[in-house]
């Protein structure tokens, strides 16, 4: 079965299947970035609270690492939405708020974590906590070492 089309109408679909590139390009730029946080969150996780009380990790740097992947999802949010204004498929603009969505809540809870993090360690050099104690040991507080 054959269907003729008008060229205008040829010109829109070729338009609608663009859009629709656009946006599985939008969606995999988030996976992208999903991936990245999620490699974040196991290095900030795995930190100790000797390594960041000794300021040995900068968390301000990881701070300005999540500010960047932030705005550049901000800013490809905001290119997916351009891409589909005028489209006739509904319910586009909810596809894009779902991956949206998934991406800034992790992005959200990681910089509230490390946000933490910075402040406890600006708190522990305000007060000199690492000379404070400079003088003990460690010792073995898990569960086997009581």
């Amino acid at each position: 079965m054959k269907i003729r089309i008008t060229e205008e109408q040829a010109k829109r679909i070729k338009l609608i299947n663009e859009d629709i590139n656009q946006l599985i390009q939008f969606e995999e730029f988030c996976k992208r970035k999903i991936q990245e946080i999620n490699t974040i969150y196991v290095k900030v996780i795995n930190l100790t609270i000797a390594e960041v009380v000794n300021g040995e990790v900068d968390m301000v740097k990881i701070e300005r690492i999540l500010g960047s992947i932030g705005t550049s999802i901000h800013e490809a949010n905001k290119v997916a939405y351009r891409y589909i204004e005028g489209l006739p498929e509904e319910n586009l603009d909810l596809r894009i708020d779902k991956v949206y969505d998934a991406v800034t809540d992790k992005l959200t809870s990681l910089e509230l974590i490390v946000m933490d993090l910075e402040s406890l360690q600006s708190k522990a050099k305000e007060h000199h906590l690492s000379n404070s104690f400079s003088d003990t040991k460690p010792i073995d507080i898990t569960p086997s070492g009581l």
